[in-house]
């Protein structure tokens, strides 16, 4: 991410662009050290020859390495994964829940924009550099929670109608969908990234156009006034998590990957 949008100038035409606009920590000794040892391993191939096995979380992360010349067959999707919050909620609240940093990247601005013209109810949870914006906000139906423990999390999430991010760029895999879909809590998205490709619209959430004010407030309409389409996203929510993210799941998935790589290595020896 660059100057507040995506930018794939890096994987796609090299990583020097970067030093006269100093993109690390806004230094030009720092960016161009860091940009001549990107390049470098480039080309000799660090990362393809001397690495058995790489983990990306989703299948957009593993085909965008691939997109920037990484090895396809080398790299494995496995996502992340949380334990078993028990049992679920069917009286949900009418209102949307945020939970997550504070910052540019998660679209905090544009949330607060948009509902502050609504009459749907915010509540944000979090902490980070635009906290003051938060706090100072004057929309009666937006209310800020507070860095809350996850306890407190857990609570909010059996009682929201449905969880919303406004991210701006990628995402790696953001732990909170699938905290969310564990509650079985609906989750509202943009399109874009990892976030589209973990939220399958229609089935455990909805996608919505990027920094669309009216396209996100559609979907959450959707979500608290149709209470047979939340339960119905809520049980897809809750049944995702269980095929996918629970930690048995997972620890197969992994021990999958490592007899994979061990049974190429001995071949290949």
């Amino acid at each position: 991410m660059y100057d507040g949008v995506v930018n794939e100038t890096s994987m796609k035409k090299g990583s020097f662009w970067t030093v006269p606009k100093k993109v690390y920590k806004d230094s030009y000794f720092g960016t161009a050290v860091l940009a001549f040892a990107t390049e470098f391993h480039k080309k000799i191939g660090t990362w393809r020859y001397t690495v058995d096995g790489y983990i990306a979380l989703t299948q957009f992360s593993k085909d965008k390495y691939i997109e920037a010349g990484w090895p396809a067959d080398k790299i494995f999707v496995k996502p992340n994964f949380v334990t078993d919050p028990g049992e679920v909620s069917n009286n949900r609240e009418k209102y949307v829940l945020f939970v997550g940093r504070l910052g540019d990247e998660k679209g905090i601005d544009f949330l607060l924009n948009t509902f502050s013209k609504s009459d749907f109810s915010l509540k944000i949870a979090g902490d980070g550099p635009l906290l003051d914006l938060v706090k100072n906000c004057q929309s009666t139906n937006i209310e800020y929670l507070g860095r809350l423990s996850k306890e407190d999390v857990s609570a909010r999430m059996k009682e929201a109608s449905c969880l919303v991010m406004a991210s701006t760029w990628y995402e790696g895999f953001p732990m909170v969908i699938v905290e969310a879909m564990a509650h079985g809590l609906p989750i509202v998205v943009p399109k874009l990234g990892n976030m589209a490709s973990v939220v399958e619209h229609g089935v455990n959430g909805l996608h919505y156009e990027p920094k669309s004010s009216d396209d996100l407030l559609a979907s959450i309409d959707v979500l608290i006034s149709n209470k047979a389409m939340n339960h119905k996203l809520s049980s897809g929510a809750r049944n995702t998590y269980l095929q996918n993210y629970t930690e048995d799941i997972n620890r197969t998935q992994l021990l999958d990957i490592y007899k994979q790589v061990i049974a190429r290595k001995e071949l290949e020896s």
